[in-house]
């Protein structure tokens, strides 16, 4: 029943102010908003890569026991535009904004 689903997009502000995009996905039966929960936190950016959307059984049967589960659209891959995203901020001598990132969305997800 995909009305026991939602999903939302989320801004982190990463450590030197870029918005960074995290998409989220839970089973609103199983996650109270604003209370703590289980969460997967994915992400991948390297050579321009978008996540785009998909579907995922496994993903799935996360959600339905009660994990939240994130992606984040970090620096390196393209959902920010090719050469914003990857050539000038997730590439060659800016490549650690791929790392700091993610690990900024992982400690915001966990300040929320």
């Amino acid at each position: 029943d995909p009305s026991l689903y939602q999903t939302r997009r989320i801004e982190v502000a990463a450590r030197d102010g870029e918005a960074v995009p995290v998409t989220l996905l839970w089973r609103s039966d199983a996650v109270e908003e604003g209370r703590p929960a289980p969460c997967h936190l994915y992400g991948y950016g390297s050579y321009g890569i978008c996540m785009d959307p998909s579907f995922s059984a496994s993903r799935l049967a996360l959600v339905d026991r009660g994990v939240v589960y994130a992606v984040a659209h970090i620096r390196g891959g393209g959902e920010m535009g090719h050469h914003r995203w990857y050539e000038a901020a997730g590439k060659y001598l800016a490549k650690r904004n791929t790392f700091t990132d993610f690990v900024d969305c992982g400690k915001a997800l966990l300040e929320r």
